[in-house]
């Protein structure tokens, strides 16, 4: 769905990506060739979804605590709207 035709463009951090890739190794358990290969292929495909320069706005978020990135980087990057999964 974010490859092109797109139906949306997708946007993240490297703290983002830092915490999808601690739950893919953690939690379900991916070998490290695995999610490296994945954000490689993040970079390939998707290398304008990175959003830096946001860091200054994280003290101005009013949400949880740890997801004030989450907000900034969205709120700096433009979009119009967060989707996010929670694996448990």
């Amino acid at each position: 769905m974010a490859e092109p035709p797109r139906l949306f463009e997708p946007r993240w951090s490297d703290e983002i990506i830092d915490e999808t890739t601690r739950t893919l190794r953690g939690k379900l358990g991916w070998p490290g060739s695995l999610v490296d290969h994945f954000v490689s292929e993040l970079h390939a495909h998707f290398d304008d979804a990175w959003i830096d320069g946001y860091q200054f706005m994280v003290p101005c978020m009013t949400n949880d605590t740890k997801d004030r990135h989450v907000a900034a980087a969205a709120v700096h990057g433009g979009a119009e709207m967060i989707v996010m999964l929670n694996v448990a």
